[in-house]
C-alpha cells in the first residue's frame, strides 16, 4: 500500500490567462509551475527521499483572439482550444521502489479541471521512461492496480498514476513523464469589454511504496 510522505511531495500549478474587450478580445493563458521536496512519515535522513521535478514553471499559451478561435460565428457556450504545452515530470528516488503521482485540482467532472470560471483544462501523462526502459501508465485509486494501462493516461481527481510493466505496477529509481496541458476556455468569456484574468491552482503529489 501507498505511503504519501510528510510533507508531501508536491509540484504545484497555477492556471493564469487575461481577456482583453472589444468583439474580438485577445487573452493569455499561462501555466506556472514549482515543485517541492519531502520526507518519510517515519523520520528519515535526507538522502533516502524521493524528489519530483518539472522541466520548467511556466507552460505559455500566448496570446489569441476570440475571431482567430472562432471565425467570428461561434455559440457563447462552445469550448474553444487553446492548445497543448508539454513539460517533463521527473521522480528520481536513491533506490528502487513503486511510485505514483497524484493530481490535486478543482475538478469539474472526472478528468476535467477547473480553470477558473471561464475554461477548464486537463491534465495527461505520456510516454513513462522507468530506469531507461519504456513502460505503461495506468490511473487507479491509490493503492490499486490499474485495469487499463498505456503509453499515456489522463489524470484524474485524487487517483494516483503509476508505471505498469507486465500488468503490475512497476518499481524503480528514475520515473520521467511527458507531462500535456490542455486548455480550453469558453467562447462567451471572450467576448468582454474590459480585462479579465483566469487563475487556477493544482498540486502533483508523489506518493511512494518502499
Amino acid at each position: 500500500m501507498y505511503r504519501t510522505k510528510s510533507p508531501p511531495t508536491t509540484a504545484w500549478l497555477r492556471t493564469l490567462g487575461s481577456a482583453r474587450g472589444r468583439l474580438y478580445s485577445a487573452f493569455v493563458a499561462t501555466l506556472l509551475l514549482a515543485s517541492g521536496s519531502m520526507g518519510y512519515a517515519q523520520p528519515a535522513p535526507p538522502q533516502s527521499e524521493c524528489s519530483i521535478t518539472l522541466s520548467t514553471d511556466v507552460a505559455d499559451f500566448g496570446q489569441t483572439s476570440r475571431y482567430k478561435l472562432t471565425n467570428g460565428s461561434t455559440p457563447d457556450d462552445t469550448m474553444l482550444g487553446l492548445g497543448a504545452r508539454i513539460l517533463q515530470l521527473t521522480v528520481s528516488c536513491p533506490t528502487p521502489r513503486k511510485v505514483g503521482v497524484v493530481f490535486h485540482a478543482d475538478r469539474v467532472s472526472g478528468d476535467t479541471y477547473r480553470f477558473d470560471d471561464g475554461g477548464a483544462f486537463r491534465v495527461k501523462l505520456m510516454n513513462p521512461i522507468l530506469d531507461g526502459r519504456q513502460v505503461h501508465i495506468g490511473v487507479a485509486a491509490l493503492g490499486e492496480v490499474p485495469q487499463r494501462s498505456g503509453k499515456s493516461a489522463y489524470m484524474s481527481g485524487g487517483d494516483a498514476a503509476v508505471p505498469i510493466e507486465h500488468g503490475s505496477i512497476a518499481q524503480g529509481s528514475s520515473l520521467t513523464m511527458q507531462v500535456a496541458i490542455e486548455a480550453t476556455v469558453r467562447s462567451g468569456y471572450t467576448k468582454t469589454p474590459t480585462d479579465r484574468a483566469l487563475r487556477q491552482t493544482g498540486t502533483f503529489e508523489l506518493v511512494t511504496n518502499p
